[in-house]
This record gives C-alpha cells, sequence and structure tokens, in this order.
C-alpha cells in the first residue's frame, strides 16, 4: 500500500453555477437499476424534477415510461442530451418554447447548447446559500478548492460570487450573448470567452471521423469559414478562449483555424482547448507551436468503457492520449496542460484511479503529472491523503480542509 498527500484540486472545467441550479435535484449517476430511478421521480414532490447523472450506456427511458411521470428533465450526464415529457414541455414551452420545439433535434441542440445550459442553470432560482452549499458541503469534502465555471448564466453572477468571497476559487468563461452585456470592469474579471464547436460522446454528437457504432454522425457546429469568421470577430475582445472540442475532427478545425488567425495577427488572442480526448499527434504537434493549451479531463479516461456500446473500436483506445501528449510532443502538466472533472465526476479519488489504473497505458499520468496540472501550487488550503492498493489496483481518499 502506497500513501502520500496531495493539495487540494484546482478543477480547470467544471460547472459549479449548473451544480448550485441541481440542488434539490436527483442525482442518479451511481443508480444502476432504471426502477429505481423512476421511483425516485415519482416521489418526487418538486413542480419540476431536475434529474442528472443520467447514463445512458446504462439504461433508456421509453416515451411510454416518461409519460407514466410527473413534470421531469431528465439530463444526460454530459450536459449535451436531455429528455422532457409532456408535463414538463407544458410547464416549460411558454418560456422557452424554442427548446422546447427542439429538444429532440441533436444537430440544433448542439448549435445551441449554451442556451441549452443556461436554461438548466435557471431552472431554479440562485442563491447565496445554494452556491455555499455547493462549494462547502459538495465540492470540498471531495477534495476540490478551486472550480473553474465554463458557464456564465449572468453576469450578476460575478458580482455575487465576489460579495461571497468566492472570487479566489471560480473564474467564469461567457459565451458571446452574455459578453455584449458586460461592462469594462466586468469584461476584466472573467476568465475569456467560451465557445463550443462539437457534441458530446454520450449523445453520440462529438466530431469524430469514423460515424458512431449507431450509424449516427458527430456534429461540427461550424464550418471552417463559419469558425474562422466567429473566432475574429469575437478576438476584437482581446480576451483568452475557451473553446470545446472533443472529437479528432473539430480538434483539427480549431488548430487549422487558429494557425490561420496568427498568420494574420500574431497578437490573437490565447487560445485552450477544452476536452481534446481525440487529438492526433499532428495536431497536436501543430496547436504546440501555436502555444495552445489543452484543457483535459482524467477521468474521462473511464469513457473507452462507458461508451464502447457507441465509439468505432480504434477510438477506445484513442481518447485522453496523455502519454503521447507529454512524452513525444512535450506538453508539460501545469503549464500548458490542465486537468479538470468537467463534473463527472468531481474530485480526487475517481480521477487518480483513471490515471494510475487507466483503461490503456497510453492514458496514464504519474502523480507527479497529476498534482502538476491539477492541484493548488501548496497545502495552505488542507491536503488529500491518498492510499493507493497496487495489488488490488485501487485507490482511496481522505480530504483534510484547512478551516
Amino acid at each position: 500500500m502506497q500513501t502520500f498527500k496531495l493539495p487540494l484540486l484546482k478543477d480547470h472545467h467544471t460547472h459549479p453555477t449548473i451544480g448550485a441550479a441541481f440542488t434539490g435535484g436527483i442525482n442518479i449517476r451511481n443508480i444502476e437499476q432504471k426502477s429505481e430511478v423512476i421511483r425516485l421521480i415519482q416521489a418526487s414532490t418538486e413542480q419540476l424534477t431536475v434529474v442528472f447523472g443520467w447514463n445512458s450506456s446504462a439504461f433508456r427511458f421509453t416515451e411510454a415510461e416518461l409519460e407514466t411521470l410527473p413534470p421531469v428533465v431528465i439530463c444526460n450526464l454530459s450536459l449535451h442530451g436531455f429528455l422532457l415529457n409532456s408535463a414538463a414541455k407544458q410547464q416549460l414551452e411558454p418560456d422557452y418554447p424554442e427548446i422546447v420545439a427542439n429538444i429532440d433535434n441533436p444537430v440544433w441542440m448542439e448549435a445551441n447548447i449554451y442556451t441549452i445550459l443556461k436554461f438548466l442553470a435557471n431552472i431554479q432560482p440562485f442563491s447565496e446559500q445554494r452556491i455555499r452549499d455547493f462549494f462547502e458541503q459538495q465540492l470540498l469534502p471531495l477534495g476540490v478548492w478551486y472550480a473553474e465555471d465554463m458557464l456564465l448564466p449572468h453576469k450578476d453572477l460575478i458580482h455575487l460570487l465576489e460579495q461571497m468571497g468566492y472570487a479566489e476559487r471560480t473564474r467564469f468563461w461567457a459565451d458571446e450573448s452574455i459578453l455584449k452585456t458586460l461592462t469594462p470592469d466586468e469584461l476584466g474579471k472573467i476568465a475569456g470567452i467560451k465557445l463550443f464547436t462539437d457534441g458530446a460522446i454520450g449523445a453520440s454528437t462529438a466530431a469524430i471521423s469514423q460515424p458512431f457504432l449507431s450509424g449516427e454522425e458527430g456534429v461540427l457546429i461550424f464550418s471552417d469559414a463559419e469558425l474562422y469568421l466567429k473566432m475574429q470577430q469575437l478576438g476584437q475582445y482581446r480576451l483568452p478562449f475557451a473553446i470545446h472540442a472533443i472529437g479528432d475532427v473539430s480538434t483539427r478545425q480549431v488548430v487549422n483555424t487558429l494557425a490561420r488567425l496568427r498568420a494574420e495577427d500574431a497578437a490573437f488572442p490565447a487560445v485552450r482547448m477544452e476536452h481534446c480526448q481525440f487529438i492526433d499527434k499532428d495536431v497536436a504537434v501543430k496547436a504546440k507551436a501555436l502555444g495552445m493549451v489543452l484543457s483535459m479531463q482524467p477521468n474521462f479516461n473511464s469513457d473507452s468503457i462507458h461508451y464502447a456500446d457507441r465509439l468505432p473500436q480504434p477510438f477506445l483506445s484513442r481518447n485522453n492520449p496523455f502519454r503521447m501528449l507529454i512524452d513525444e510532443v512535450g506538453f508539460v502538466p501545469g503549464v500548458d496542460l490542465l486537468f479538470g472533472s468537467d463534473g463527472m465526476p468531481h474530485g480526487a479519488e475517481y480521477a487518480l484511479q483513471q490515471v494510475l489504473f487507466p483503461p490503456f497505458p497510453a492514458q496514464a499520468l504519474t502523480v507527479d503529472e497529476f498534482q502538476q496540472g491539477y492541484c493548488l501550487p501548496s497545502m495552505a488550503q488542507g491536503y488529500i491523503e491518498v492510499a493507493v492498493d497496487e495489488l488490488q489496483k485501487t485507490v482511496s481518499v481522505d480530504v483534510y480542509p484547512a478551516r
């Protein structure tokens, strides 16, 4: 048994505002029986029940099953796929007619994913108590001190988090619609601009170069010309970009677009690419030369297992190619290779399990690499005590916050 200590986590990619909004919802991530999920929904006393953490590879809901339930929104684990029953649609349609009309259209959903995420974040009204409870009662016990928010539902949250004393524990990335509402002072308080270029594996919409096993093609949100124009336009804010790109097709598109923009403007803002789970080596080399930062999720190693029912076989071993990025291309954890969770799940234990005992050797990280890319620089805020059982291939952690 090996034991060691790590500083608390600096999660570079998650959604604390959505997490706070979902407080009081039903988390089904660890529930294996659909009958138990249905029982929990039927027992809910909420006017509109929000269910999150649904892994569609574990079980599906029939239309008949949904129609027996009270008003419910069921969110895919990836937050890129949703189910609404008729009762929920009727309740939501007056305020969100376009979302209700297009909930079953994957192309529209991916093209408007930021609108969907803001809708989810605003289902329940924000309050200081919900936010504080999420940071202190849900994130901190898992070892997460800092949680970067890839969603800014509305500008008031900048000031609310500041007033609460949480400015040092999160930063927001904002989409175009929110950017237009921000003052110069508020623009200076956000991390930068968020863009999506493809979908998600769970929804079979990530832009990969082969069809999913279901026959579905991934969704590329922009044409090459459209992405170039969008980034050129938003580049006028002179703020960094965080660009969601999972598939090999979308990662190549983002890198090629940045190369074109930098050739025209050497001072074009910094670009951080989010997820890049299936990035090819030649694309990674080009990204490194352009000074890009890759923001990835060690816990997504398990996608190679959980999504074997939808990913083409070659993509299972291509997922999260950490050894290629570090050993062959030269990305450095904590410098231009950052780690986060996307909330699936939060915390050190699952992430360490996935990189110390990964599905494929190319997904492995050393403890030092994990610490450099994922942890605070010191133990001033507390520490995580880790126990690794090499024989059983298991990881367990205990968290000791400083306060």
